[in-house]
């Protein structure tokens, strides 16, 4: 049986905004925007191989991410890190404000229970 490494972010990328020309209303810059997201929160572990800049090595999701919720996870809460780093110390995040940043509404009654579940999380994780 013939083993293939692991694709690079950006032959990902490529694969992914060609599987989508049949969708023409679909902006290809929504694949970069996703990937991105990915990519900043830190969803991917890398090969190391020298001299090669990070989106062409291998890469992988992290070892944690095995389901679609895993994945959601990591991003939101990497998302809500990043927002918690550029605030005092002191500021809260408003469970409502947190529904409309990563979901767009409040509105919801499941959006605001999985809002508060990272919230909780958030708390746990942070010292």
């Amino acid at each position: 049986m013939e083993q293939h490494s692991p694709p690079t972010l950006n032959a990902l990328k490529a694969a992914s905004i060609e599987a989508l020309q049949p969708y023409p209303h679909i902006d290809s810059s929504l694949v970069e925007e996703i990937i991105h997201q990915l990519y900043h929160t830190y969803s991917f572990e890398f090969e190391r191989v020298p001299d090669v800049p990070q989106w062409d090595r291998p890469c992988r999701f992290q070892p944690h991410i095995k389901r679609g919720i895993d994945l959601l996870d990591n991003c939101d809460l990497g998302l809500l890190k990043r927002l918690r780093r550029g605030l005092p110390d002191d500021v809260t995040f408003d469970p409502q404000t947190v529904a409309i940043i990563l979901y767009g509404t409040q509105d919801d009654a499941r959006v605001m229970e999985r809002t508060h579940q990272l919230l909780e999380k958030l708390a746990a994780e942070t010292p």
